[in-house]
């Protein structure tokens, strides 16, 4: 297994995290938020399956490279603390969220499912523009 950072094709920062195992490849750009595995080549049955169950904004933000490889914007989960995602209309409106979770008060507890402890205060979710991914990472990382 290998790591090195490598130019983003989506951004073209030098930023772009790949990792390397027997199995796939994968990469993700600190600098644009973008990213894709090896998996994830152009009209395979793995992407055509993908785009049934993602949502709309995901989809009008796709970015094909030139090898072929399909990448999406990321959504990143630390649990007990937050998530950040892309949200927003269109490919031409959105940005960055990051979402706090908070605990599942007792009286919520039977809307949820029974092992999951923590859900997303949409209330106190914040916003970066498309290139403050990094800022948004920080953020979530400092809830």
């Amino acid at each position: 297994m290998t790591d090195n950072l490598v130019k983003c094709p989506h951004c073209e920062a030098e930023m772009c995290y790949e990792y390397h195992n027997p199995h796939y490849i994968q990469w993700m750009c600190f600098n644009c938020g973008y990213g894709s595995t090896s998996h994830m080549v152009k009209d395979s049955d793995f992407v055509k399956s993908s785009k049934e169950v993602l949502p709309e904004l995901i989809k009008d933000l796709e970015f094909t490279d030139e090898n072929d490889f399909v990448w999406y914007p990321s959504t990143i989960n630390v649990p007990e603390k937050g998530i950040l995602f892309p949200n927003g209309n269109n490919k031409d409106n959105w940005a960055w969220a990051v979402a706090p979770l908070t605990p599942i008060k007792k009286e919520e507890k039977a809307r949820f499912p029974k092992k999951q402890t923590h859900k997303v205060d949409l209330n106190n979710m914040q916003y970066f523009p498309r290139e403050e991914f990094a800022k948004a990472v920080t953020t979530l990382n400092e809830l």
